[in-house]
């Protein structure tokens, strides 16, 4: 017999670590250098935490004694590359939320402190910073507080400040 709430395709997991089956919780806890993918979606982090029951998935950034540097959540799926301090993400709503996620967006790079996906185009992100800069922290950015992000097309917001090197300017 089928589950009633079973996903459309298999989920595959790996890690290199350790995986810890929680039977009584539903989870699947995968730890050091995780793997999981579902269809186009692909993630990769220190730790993911997948819950077969609602199809939720959970990575965050962890701390690598073998890469000397902290793993970051590497998300990719049909629409595009992530890189996130921590994600939650459902396989059957394809909606999920973000902290600290990092995209390349039309010719620049978008840096999002709190991000909510609604769908595979649109984001809603508290604190963005877009920049050209290429930097982990750039030098020059145009911060926003509250925006809405539709992929590759535009990037609407309020209040907008410039940014360069630390201090916001008047324009």
């Amino acid at each position: 017999k089928i589950a009633e709430n079973d996903l459309e395709d298999n989920v595959q997991y790996k890690a290199e670590d350790s995986i810890i089956y929680d039977i009584t919780n539903k989870t699947v806890l995968l730890y050091g250098r995780a793997t999981i993918k579902y269809q186009k979606m692909d993630m990769a982090a220190g730790f993911i935490k997948f819950n077969w029951d609602s199809s939720e998935v959970y990575a965050k950034a962890i701390y690598d004694d073998s890469l000397g540097a902290v793993k970051r959540v590497e998300f990719k799926d049909g629409s595009g590359e992530y890189v996130a301090d921590e994600a939650k993400f459902n396989f059957k709503t394809k909606k999920g939320k973000s902290l600290g996620l990092v995209m390349k967006e039309m010719e620049g790079y978008l840096h999002g402190g709190q991000v909510k996906v609604v769908d595979t185009n649109t984001l809603y992100i508290k604190n963005a910073r877009y920049t050209t800069c290429d930097l982990d922290d750039p030098h020059f950015y145009v911060l926003i507080c509250k925006s809405k992000v539709i992929k590759d097309k535009i990037i609407v917001g309020k209040p907008a400040d410039i940014v360069i090197a630390g201090v916001r300017t008047p324009l």
